[in-house]
């Protein structure tokens, strides 16, 4: 008797642990939240998400920041000749030039600038992508 009433009263203990650290666990998300905000509202534009660990390859010639924060890089494509093949692409949608062309560099920047000021994707990261990602 005492075994079964103890091992009911650990099962309760844990499902209350359970609810406790996913509590603890949305209330850091929420502050997350509540900071990039404050920062946002301070500085009157969005927060730069951190970038993931080699988001940026060696290659990056130019980047430009869309207008919620993700990026689109441009880069080249060392195998073309000195003023063609470059291409773009947007770390925060995956959208791109497709491709390495026998594209300029003038080409590919007005292309990778146009995406950067037209794309609305919630770059990974911001705690705005967090909270989509939890809502699923």
């Amino acid at each position: 008797m005492l075994t079964i009433t103890t091992t009911a009263r650990l099962g309760a203990l844990r499902r209350r642990a359970d609810r406790a650290e996913t509590a603890l666990t949305d209330t850091a998300r929420q502050l997350e939240e509540l900071r990039d905000a404050l920062e946002q509202a301070r500085t009157g534009r969005p927060v730069e998400p951190e970038l993931p660990e080699g988001a940026l390859s060696e290659g990056a010639l130019l980047v430009f920041r869309t207008e919620l924060g993700g990026l689109v890089v441009v880069t080249k494509d060392p195998t073309y000749d000195p003023d063609h093949g470059y291409a773009w692409q947007c770390l925060a949608c995956g959208d791109s030039s497709s491709t390495y062309r026998s594209w300029a560099l003038g080409d590919t920047r007005a292309g990778a600038n146009a995406h950067a000021a037209e794309c609305r994707a919630v770059p990974a990261g911001t705690a705005a992508a967090k909270k989509k990602e939890g809502a699923r």
